[in-house]
C-alpha cells in the first residue's frame, strides 16, 4: 500500500503544484515570509519578558502528551488545538512568568546545593541496576527531550521559586464560620413527605382496542410508525491501525523514544494490605488486636481466637503511598513485608494493617515496555504516512479519475453497505461492515444528494480520512397499519395504563391534601397502590435513593401540608409534605465544607493576585502568532 501511495505522490499533477509555488516564490520573493529579518518568534511579554515560541512548543507538547495518555493517539494537535490548549498553554506560561518576576523581586531562592540534591533524587536520572544517580543518564535524558543542563536546572529552580511562592495561598485563608453555618443550614436541612405511589401494571386492564381505536392512535401517531430515511453508501478509509503493520523502528530509534518519554516509566512504590478497622471508640480492643496479630503471625490468625473482636479482614489491593487516607500512609508504608502496624485512628476508626505485599518503585526497564513504545513510535510515524496518502489520493481524484480508480491507485478498497439510517443503524436484519468513524462518515453522507461523494474528509480524532458516496435515497414513509398492527396496540395499552396511574394518583394527591393517611389511601385504591414514607431527603436529592429528581426539587419549594404529582417511569405518585427538619450535621460534614470553602477562597485569592501582578508586569499576546497557532491566520 505504502508503495502505492508514494507512487502517487511523484505524479505529474504534485510536480506541476511544486512548480507553482518555486514560481510564486520567484514572482513574490520570500520577504513577505521573512520581512525585514527573522519571523517573530515571541507568543507574548510580560512586562519586560518575552515568552518565546520554543517555551510554548515545549509546554504544549508536554500537554499534549498528557493528553495522550489519556485518549490515546487520536488525541492529536488539532483535537487539543480546537479545545482551547493553544490559550490555555499561552495563559500558564504568563502566569508562571508572573510569578517567577514576583518571586525574584523577593529575593526567593534556592542555593545551587539544594537544587542538585534534588535533580539526584528524581528517579528518571537513576540508574536501573544500582539505583543511584546516573550522569550519563541524566544528560542522555536531557538530551533526548532537547534540554541543556542548565536549561534544565534554571526550569527546575523557577518551578521551586513559584512552589514557595504558591504555598503562602496554598495555606489560604479559614472559612468564615457564619458562612460555614449558613451554608451547613442550606444543605443539610431535610424534607420527609408521604407517599402513595401507583404502578402502572397493576391498575385494572383496560378493554382489548378496537380497529377504529388502533387506526385513530396510528393516525394520530403516525410520527411514532414512520420508517426513517435510508441511504445506501459506499464508503473508503484509511486510519493509521491500516498502516501500523508497514512500518518498522530500528531498535536506536526505539531507544530514543524510550529516553524521550522516560516520565512516563516512572513506577511508584505500592503495597498490599489485609487491614481490621474497628469503632472510634475500640482502641484498646485494636491495640490488642494488634498484638494478638503479631503473636499468631497474621490478622487472619488473630481473629479465630476466642476473645477476638467481631470483625472482619478487609483486603486492600496494591495501592501507592498517595492513594491512602493520610494518617495511614506513612505507618503503612515504614512497614516490612509482612509487617503488622500499631493501631492507627482515622475518621473510620481504628486500622490495623498487615503489609501482605511489597513492589518496589523505580524505572520501568526497557524490555518491559519496549512493545508500548515501539507502538507509541509506529502510531507517530503512522501519522506521517497519512499526510502522503492525502495527498496521493488527492492527486487522482484531481486527476480525473472515478473513486473505484483512485481507490485502486492507491491499494485501497471500497466497501458499500446496506441502506442505513442517519444514527448508522441499517434496515431490516442487515448488518453493517465494521468501518471506521462510521459516525461521522454517517453524517458526512446526510450532507449528500443522491449519487453524489463527499470530498477527502478528516476524521475528527485526527486519525484517518474518509471519502463516501450516495448510492440510493429511501425516503422515509409510515408505515401500514397492517404491518405495524401490534406495535400500534402495544402503544395504546401502554398509553391506557399510563393515564389510569396518573387518575389514580390524582385521587390520592386529593385524599393526602385533605389529611388522610397514607396507608387508608393505598387500602382504598386498591393492589395499584402502595403506601410509604421518603428518606430525610438532602436538598441535593444525593439520598433521594431512586425517587424522582423533581419530587426533590418540588419539596424544597413547598410548605408543610401542601401535595403534589408527578408521573414515574413505573406509573405515578402522590406526595405530601411532611415535616422539615433543620441541619444536624456531624463535625466532619462541617470540616469538610470548612476545607473546601478555604481552598476555594486560596483560589480566589490567587487569581486576585495574579491579577494585580499583571496591573506590575503588563501582560501583552501577540495575537497574530496565536492565530497561526492555532491554524487560523488567512
Amino acid at each position: 500500500m505504502l508503495q502505492a501511495i508514494r507512487g502517487t505522490v511523484g505524479s505529474w499533477i504534485v510536480k506541476i503544484l511544486f512548480g507553482l509555488l518555486i514560481l510564486s516564490f520567484a514572482v513574490w520573493g520570500i520577504g513577505d515570509m521573512v520581512g525585514d529579518g527573522p519571523p517573530e518568534q515571541t507568543v507574548a511579554t510580560v512586562g519586560e519578558v518575552e515568552i518565546p515560541l520554543p517555551a510554548f512548543e515545549q509546554e504544549f507538547q508536554r500537554r499534549l502528551n498528557q493528553l495522550r495518555q489519556a485518549l490515546g493517539p487520536q488525541a492529536t494537535r488539532e483535537l487539543a488545538t480546537r479545545f482551547g490548549m493553544v490559550e490555555g498553554t499561552i495563559d500558564t506560561l504568563v502566569d508562571e512568568t508572573l510569578m517567577n518576576l514576583a518571586a525574584a523581586e523577593m529575593g526567593l531562592a534556592l542555593p545551587d546545593q539544594a537544587i542538585a540534591g534534588l535533580v539526584r533524587e528524581q528517579a528518571m536520572f537513576q540508574d536501573e541496576v544500582t539505583g543511584r544517580f546516573s550522569r550519563d543518564r541524566f544528560l542522555r535524558v536531557l538530551a533526548a527531550n532537547r534540554l541543556s543542563e542548565q536549561q534544565y536546572v534554571d526550569s527546575l529552580r523557577r518551578d521551586l521559586q513559584r512552589e514557595t511562592l504558591l504555598r503562602a495561598f496554598q495555606a489560604g485563608l479559614p472559612a468564615p464560620a457564619p458562612l460555614v453555618e449558613a451554608l451547613i443550614a442550606y444543605r443539610q436541612e431535610t424534607r420527609v413527605a408521604d407517599i402513595v405511589r401507583i404502578r402502572a401494571d397493576a391498575v385494572e386492564a383496560p378493554p382489548d382496542p378496537s380497529d377504529s381505536d388502533l387506526a385513530a392512535y396510528h393516525r394520530n401517531h403516525e410520527e411514532l410508525f414512520t420508517a426513517p430515511e435510508y441511504r445506501a453508501l459506499t464508503v473508503l478509509t484509511l486510519t493509521t491501525d491500516d498502516l501500523l503493520d508497514e512500518i518498522a523502528v530500528d531498535e536506536a530509534t526505539l531507544r530514543d523514544e524510550y529516553l524521550a518519554r522516560a516520565d512516563q516509566y516512572q513506577r511508584p512504590n505500592r503495597r498490599r494490605f489485609d487491614q481490621v478497622v474497628l469503632p472510634p471508640d475500640a482502641g484498646q480492643a485494636a491495640q490488642t488486636l494488634a498484638d494478638a496479630a503479631r503473636d499468631a503471625g497474621s490478622l487472619s490468625a488473630a481473629l479465630q481466637q476466642p476473645d477476638a473482636p467481631d470483625a472482619g479482614v478487609i483486603p486492600l489491593d496494591w495501592t501507592t503511598r498517595e492513594d491512602m487516607v493520610p494518617a495511614l500512609a506513612e505507618p503503612a508504608f515504614t512497614l516490612p513485608g509482612g509487617g503488622i502496624s500499631a493501631p492507627v485512628q482515622t475518621p473510620f476508626g481504628w486500622h490495623v494493617l498487615e503489609v501482605t505485599g511489597v513492589e518496589e518503585g523505580g524505572t520501568v526497564p526497557f524490555e518491559d515496555v519496549r512493545e508500548e513504545v515501539e507502538r507509541a513510535a509506529k502510531r507517530d510515524r503512522a501519522f506521517d504516512l497519512l499526510f502522503e496518502f492525502s495527498n496521493a489520493l488527492d492527486d487522482a481524484l484531481a486527476g480525473g479519475a472515478s473513486l473505484v480508480e483512485a481507490a485502486d491507485r492507491v491499494g485501497l478498497s471500497l466497501v458499500s453497505t446496506p441502506p442505513v439510517s442517519a444514527e448508522g443503524e441499517p434496515r431490516g436484519d442487515a448488518a453493517v461492515p465494521a468501518i471506521p468513524a462510521w459516525p461521522e462518515v454517517v453524517g458526512t453522507a446526510w450532507t449528500l444528494a443522491a449519487g453524489e461523494q463527499s470530498r477527502l474528509e478528516e476524521t475528527e480524532a485526527r486519525n484517518g480520512y474518509y471519502i463516501v458516496r450516495v448510492d440510493r435515497i429511501i425516503p422515509p414513509a409510515v408505515r401500514p397499519l397492517e404491518e405495524v398492527r401490534q406495535q400500534v396496540a402495544a402503544a395504546w395499552r401502554a398509553d391506557q395504563y399510563a393515564e389510569a396511574a396518573i387518575d389514580l394518583a390524582d385521587s390520592a394527591r386529593s385524599r393526602l391534601e385533605s389529611g388522610e393517611e397514607p396507608a387508608a389511601i393505598a387500602a382504598a385504591l386498591g393492589p395499584a397502590a402502595v403506601a410509604g414514607e421518603t428518606p430525610a431527603l438532602l436538598r441535593d436529592g444525593s439520598n433521594r435513593d431512586g425517587l424522582p429528581e423533581v419530587l426533590v426539587s418540588n419539596l424544597f419549594e413547598m410548605e408543610r401540608g401542601e401535595t403534589t404529582l408527578l408521573p414515574t417511569d413505573e406509573g405515578a405518585l402522590a406526595a405530601r409534605l411532611a415535616t422539615v427538619s433543620a441541619a444536624d450535621a456531624a463535625p466532619d460534614a462541617r470540616q469538610q465544607l470548612a476545607e473546601g470553602l478555604r481552598a476555594g477562597l486560596s483560589e480566589d485569592l490567587m487569581a486576585q493576585y495574579l491579577s494585580a501582578l499583571r496591573a506590575d508586569y503588563p501582560v501583552e499576546i501577540n495575537r497574530a502568532m496565536v492565530d497561526r497557532l492555532r491554524g487560523s491566520e488567512g
